[in-house]
């Protein structure tokens, strides 16, 4: 499941948990819930009591500015998308390589400073 589905998927399920009259009624709606989305028990519950909101998380932030990972990019789908390791010992060979291939990119001093 998507993210998006997930979270209309629980505000459907939220709404059935809401209505359900018995003990027995809510348990099995947190059973489907729990096998429709792989959450954890104590998540499901959380998700249908209302006291936490289904949301995405953060995540890292990026390490390079955008024209620098663009670069990036380049250079390591023209390499073959080698692990970062071997791309890590050649990177600097690699962009001279890149700059002077054919379609003579250029990038800035700049863009080369982060990429090294």
């Amino acid at each position: 499941m998507t993210a998006k589905t997930t979270r209309e998927y629980m505000t459907k399920m939220k709404q059935r948990y809401a209505r359900a009259k018995r003990r027995s009624e809510r348990s099995a709606l947190i059973d489907e819930a729990i096998t429709m989305t792989g959450f954890s028990r104590k998540y499901v519950i959380r998700l249908l009591c209302g006291s936490r909101l289904y949301k995405k998380h953060r995540g890292r932030a990026p390490t390079y500015p955008k024209e620098a990972r663009d670069c990036l990019v380049k250079i390591w789908f023209a390499l073959g998308q080698m692990c970062s390791r071997y791309l890590h010992s050649i990177i600097e060979k690699a962009i001279a390589d890149y700059q002077e291939a054919p379609p003579n990119v250029y990038f800035s001093p700049e863009v080369v400073r982060e990429l090294l």
